[in-house]
């Protein structure tokens, strides 16, 4: 492995780089609160397979940074799928997987309805997030922390103390998984990124909101748009974070072209990290249906 960067508009963008030069390119977006490091498990499988692994750190997480003192920070959906777009063509991916969780999969699925022609193929980590069902009380419920995240009481918990925070949203969200403690302390240092306090709480505004108005206009684009790469859905059963597993938001409404949505039980919602072998299958199983396809239209 080794930690790369790139230049944005906005960003010294660090990667977690695995693989040959050559292999086809996996773009992996990790969640909120998390790192690149949580895609390790997956990374290392597929990359010994051939495959180029590319596991950005996103903005106010980790080893990336702004590039000037001036520049807002914030980080509303719409902001991170430009970073993305950006970092792909900035690293001139084509025929890219994308694989997002939780967050990233939101930023994943939103990359893929403006890009369609540069990704291959979707995994999504977590149920269709750009817009759509009417979520239930129980869900809504489920979602306080976005709400929180939105006021200075918020504000004020996550500048003075964002692990203990963060520490409590994964024990919430994955109630049943047994390393997320020692999980926790490895991606902990993530945190201490002194942006990350501004970045967190901006994540479930709007970009209009933050005073970004391009990346508005990509929020307005993404807004219930329909997804038209071939995609598969993973979700945890035990995921209490408030992204349903509801089947609702994984019909074809969303997704033009799902192969695969599955809910795997005794999972929470780090389905890479508690369960990278579902993830790994998904991909390679992925990778057989493409060629099957390209065998029937070649015939």
């Amino acid at each position: 492995m080794t930690l790369e960067y790139i230049e944005t508009a906005e960003l010294h963008l660090a990667f977690e780089e695995r693989g040959p030069a050559a292999g086809t390119p996996v773009l992996m977006i990790h969640g909120l609160p998390d790192d690149a490091r949580s895609w390790t498990g997956v990374a290392e499988v597929i990359a010994a397979l051939g495959y180029r692994t590319i596991c950005p750190y996103l903005r106010g997480i980790g080893a990336t940074r702004f590039r000037t003192a001036e520049a807002a920070r914030c980080g509303p959906l719409g902001v991170h799928v430009a970073d993305m777009i950006e970092a792909i063509d900035v690293l001139d991916l084509d025929a890219v997987i994308l694989i997002g969780h939780g967050y990233g999969a939101s930023i994943a699925q939103g990359v893929a309805v403006l890009r369609p022609h540069r990704v291959a193929r979707l995994i999504s980590l977590g149920s269709y997030a750009l817009g759509g069902s009417t979520a239930s009380p129980q869900v809504m419920r489920a979602r306080w922390y976005r709400w929180l995240l939105q006021t200075e009481e918020g504000m004020d918990i996550v500048s003075r103390a964002p692990e203990q925070f963060c520490a409590y949203l994964w024990q919430v969200w994955s109630p049943s998984w047994r390393e997320r403690g020692p999980a926790f302390d490895g991606m902990r240092s993530s945190l201490r990124n002194p942006d990350f306090p501004a970045l967190m709480c901006s994540a479930y505004r709007s970009s209009a909101a933050c005073g970004k108005p391009a990346a508005a206009l990509i929020e307005a684009r993404i807004t219930h748009a329909r997804i038209a790469v071939p995609t598969v859905v993973l979700v945890g059963v035990d995921d209490a974070s408030g992204r349903t597993a509801d089947d609702d938001v994984c019909d074809d409404r969303y997704f033009a072209r799902l192969t695969d949505r599955r809910a795997l039980v005794g999972v929470g919602h780090f389905v890479h990290r508690e369960s990278p072998d579902s993830v790994v299958r998904a991909l390679l199983a992925t990778a057989e249906h493409s060629a099957s396809d390209c065998s029937r239209r070649s015939r």
